[in-house]
């Protein structure tokens, strides 16, 4: 058994009480060498042909680990146990069996009170702890609304690539196979709809060119955006959620431009 019952009020039992004055000065040692007996007997308890056995066996130097005691103590403690008759010590070569009858009465008299066996009352509260575990998981279970399928999008069927669209292409990005990126475009399943398809399809188009960059050993394409991005800093300038790296760098141009020529007036 995992716990067992005893009385709240046990130092003042006849018995345990003379136990006590028996120790003396060590009455603490001696009631805490009773409590570890006590338990090392409760972790034992088995039934055997239909009775709840009360018993354990173990040589006198490993009773002695189990209590932490010297093995001269642990006899002299049995002993005195014996004689007012809570525990029944038998020796039998060198083993030595510990027998407490009165945890009977206890379990007896606990099972008249609540009507339940200590291993029910295990069992019970085993029951009831997986109940709250799942009521818990089902709690903190995401609302159907968070675990609903997050719906995809891709471009619209009627989006073209414009002449507009393939000038730009060629003139910022001349190394970017502008008709497989297209499709892959196409096929692509993105998060949300976006009301600009062409302003999505330029920073598609940026971003291929950025992986061909790396691909190729060379991290930016040949112009002059790294200068602008930095002027964007100084001026506070951010980009915009659906502008793409080239247009971001013609508006922070355009700015820069408008206030080198405020400053000439």
């Amino acid at each position: 058994m995992k716990w067992f019952k005893h009385m709240s009020d046990l130092p003042r039992d006849e018995g345990v009480s003379r136990y006590l004055d028996a120790a003396g000065k060590d009455r603490v040692t001696a009631y805490g060498f009773l409590m570890l007996l006590l338990e090392a007997i409760a972790s034992r308890m088995q039934v055997q042909e239909g009775d709840l056995i009360c018993s354990a066996t173990y040589s006198i130097p490993h009773w002695g680990r189990i209590t932490y005691s010297h093995p001269n103590r642990v006899r002299k403690y049995l002993g005195t146990c014996e004689v007012i008759g809570w525990v029944l010590v038998e020796f039998e070569g060198g083993m030595c069996k510990v027998s407490i009858p009165r945890m009977l009465e206890w379990r007896d008299e606990y099972t008249r009170k609540s009507g339940l066996t200590p291993d029910k009352v295990a069992q019970s509260r085993a029951d009831q702890k997986r109940s709250d575990q799942r009521e818990s998981r089902s709690e903190d279970s995401p609302p159907d609304r968070l675990t609903a399928e997050i719906p995809r999008r891709t471009p619209p069927p009627n989006f073209e690539v414009t002449e507009d669209l393939q000038e730009w292409a060629a003139k910022n990005h001349p190394a970017v196979d502008i008709e497989k990126e297209t499709a892959k475009f196409r096929n692509y399943e993105f998060s949300r709809e976006y009301s600009n398809w062409d302003a999505r399809w330029k920073t598609w188009i940026q971003r291929a060119a950025e992986r061909q960059g790396k691909l190729n050993g060379t991290s930016h394409p040949p112009n002059d955006n790294d200068e602008l991005l930095k002027i964007a800093v100084l001026l506070g300038i951010e980009k915009r959620t659906y502008e793409c790296e080239t247009d971001y760098c013609s508006r922070i141009k355009r700015i820069n431009d408008q206030r080198i020529s405020n400053l000439g007036t």
